[in-house]
């Protein structure tokens, strides 16, 4: 592991003290780790708020989850400040589809980004790319991710297709979820 010191490998007695809420160890630990799951974040295509937010998270579902048994604890941060800055970025990911589609659909033929030259045709294949994810989902399913877009509300969705609320967000969210955004189609922020 690239800049972990031999020196951060905290002893198990911090650690468990940590994980039965101690705030001092917690946050002894949170000190020790924050600059290297930093740089873990600097990795991602992130805005630096989220990463690091989302490896402060990491870091303290390592505290939480850590067994000896699995490894070792910088082993153990490494990936759970990875798993997190991954599904941050999924979120933004999706948060970025939703608003240029959203944008693309209020304003056609205009630029998703005032000062993005090719913001047209990014906004077009971005259209592509998600009526091309959407084809392959389920005509009921169409429907509701379609609708979702459009802004519509969970109850009104389910109401209109005959289903539950529960059943809308299921699909929904197994759907945002799944989405991976090809970099090209990103847009700059």
């Amino acid at each position: 592991m690239k800049n972990l010191q031999k020196t951060q490998i905290p002893d198990l007695k911090l650690l468990r003290k940590a994980q039965r809420g101690d705030q001092s160890a917690i946050a002894t630990l949170v000190e020790d780790f924050l600059s290297y799951a930093h740089q873990i974040a600097a990795e991602h295509d992130l805005p630096q708020a989220e990463a690091r937010s989302a490896a402060h998270a990491g870091i303290l579902d390592a505290i939480k989850h850590y067994d000896p048994e699995i490894g070792t604890f910088p082993g153990y941060v490494t990936q759970q400040v990875r798993f997190c800055i991954l599904r941050a970025l999924r979120a933004y990911n999706r948060h970025i589809i939703i608003e240029n589609a959203y944008r693309a659909d209020q304003c056609p033929g205009e630029p998703a980004y005032e000062d993005d030259v090719a913001g047209a045709e990014i906004a077009e294949k971005r259209r592509e790319f998600m009526a091309g994810e959407i084809a392959k989902l389920s005509p009921r399913d169409q429907i509701m991710v379609e609708a979702k877009l459009a802004g519509r509300s969970f109850k009104d969705v389910a109401g209109e297709i005959g289903c539950s609320v529960q059943l809308v967000k299921f699909i929904c969210k197994n759907f945002f979820g799944e989405l991976v955004v090809p970099v090209e189609l990103k847009g700059a922020r």
